[in-house]
């Protein structure tokens, strides 16, 4: 069991932060911290069902460990207790003269399409991601998509344009401006339940697939309905998407289920019904949400490759389109290989030409293999799961 702390008498600070739940400054170990309190559930929110209070330190603290076992940039967490309430300690990453932008200021300066907007449409979001910082167009893209897939794995109802964004310090002599860690994960895990509504859900099916399929549903729309994550992550828009569908392969790859139930056990304060029910519905949530986008990829990907295999004239016009690409500036090769009058990624493109010489019973070219693993870590970020070099045994 992970220890817990007592805030009581760390000494006090001055900012002031923003939301709805109340906060507190104080200084841990010599850094500082956010003090969050549990939340009073609204009087029309309250039901057999609900706490009185949500339990978002709970959720605060759980997700954020979870995250940061997926390797993606994530607030650091304690649990603790001040003057007997249960809190949760964030760590400021607004240091070294940064502050945080949150995306939805930045674009109410412009225009305030976000921030007077409930449930903002995902693809105005995506578009308007570019006009902050154009130098962090691509990095900021694909943290979105991979907050998205987090909350859809965590079941986040409140990821809105104010609950991500941007670090800045004009004094800097380099990153003047960078992306902010994934914060405010509060929303997620069902805060409102309380245990007597936990041991009901764990017991009947059908309170699970509510919780699957009919809400929590994502801060966002999509042609004007606010977003299902079932059906969004099996709709085209994100199939069709290769960030989008990036980021789901990331964190469905990354998932580590013995690390994440060791979080949950370790977690102090919570009862084991709550334990149960962190366990169970990121279990339920991994098979029914991302599982299902990740089989649809593999599906749409395999008919692409045999498409493309049937439509190949020959293996030296594949490695004559390698050549090609090789001598191509490193910025030029991000956008794909020029291959069959398109663009098609460097994985992508080994895949069908092993599968090709797999057919034609040929020996795949060795430089070519080893090109191809050198370009998918430099270029794409990755190593591939399977590639020629390695006998797709990866």
């Amino acid at each position: 069991m992970e220890k817990y702390f007592d805030f009581s008498d760390c000494p006090q600070g001055h900012k002031r932060y923003g939301g709805s739940d109340e906060k507190k400054t104080i200084y841990f170990n010599g850094e500082r911290y956010m003090l969050k309190f549990p939340d009073k559930v609204p009087d029309d929110k309250r039901n057999e069902l609900n706490s009185s209070y949500r339990n978002n330190i709970f959720s605060e603290y759980v997700s954020c460990h979870i995250i940061e076992t997926l390797d993606i940039p994530v607030q650091s967490t304690i649990l603790g207790v001040y003057k007997d309430r249960v809190v949760v300690a964030c760590k400021d990453f607004c240091t070294d003269g940064y502050q945080l932008n949150e995306f939805q200021e930045y674009n109410s300066s412009n225009d305030g399409r976000f921030k007077e907007v409930h449930y903002p449409e995902i693809d105005n979001v995506v578009e308007a991601i570019g006009d902050y910082e154009k130098s962090l167009q691509e990095k900021a893209t694909e943290r979105f998509w991979d907050t998205f897939a987090i909350d859809t794995l965590l079941g986040n109802f409140d990821r809105h344009t104010g609950n991500w964004g941007y670090l800045y310090n004009d004094d800097a002599i380099s990153d003047k401006i960078k992306l902010a860690p994934i914060y405010d994960c509060g929303s997620c895990l069902y805060p409102m339940l309380a245990d007597k509504g936990i041991e009901q859900l764990l017991s009947d099916r059908s309170m699970i697939d509510e919780r699957l399929y009919s809400y929590p549903k994502a801060a966002f729309s999509f042609e004007g309905k606010q977003i299902s994550y079932h059906d969004f992550l099996l709709s085209d828009r994100v199939l069709k998407d290769p960030c989008a569908c990036k980021s789901i392969k990331k964190i469905y790859e990354r998932f580590d289920k013995e690390k994440v139930e060791k979080i949950i056990e370790d977690t102090p304060l919570i009862s084991d019904l709550r334990r149960e029910l962190y366990k169970t519905m990121i279990d339920e949530r991994m098979e029914h949400l991302i599982l299902p986008n990740i089989k649809q990829q593999e599906k749409l990907y395999q008919i692409n490759i045999t498409d493309n295999i049937s439509s190949i004239s020959s293996i030296k016009d594949m490695e004559s389109s390698w050549n090609k690409f090789m001598t191509l500036p490193k910025e030029d090769k991000k956008s794909g290989i020029e291959w069959g009058g398109k663009k098609i990624r460097i994985s992508e493109f080994d895949d069908i030409y092993i599968s090709k010489c797999q057919r034609e019973n040929v020996e795949p070219n060795k430089k070519i293999s080893e090109h191809f693993w050198k370009n998918c870590v430099d270029i794409q970020g990755y190593e591939p799961k399977y590639c020629s070099l390695k006998d797709h045994t990866i």
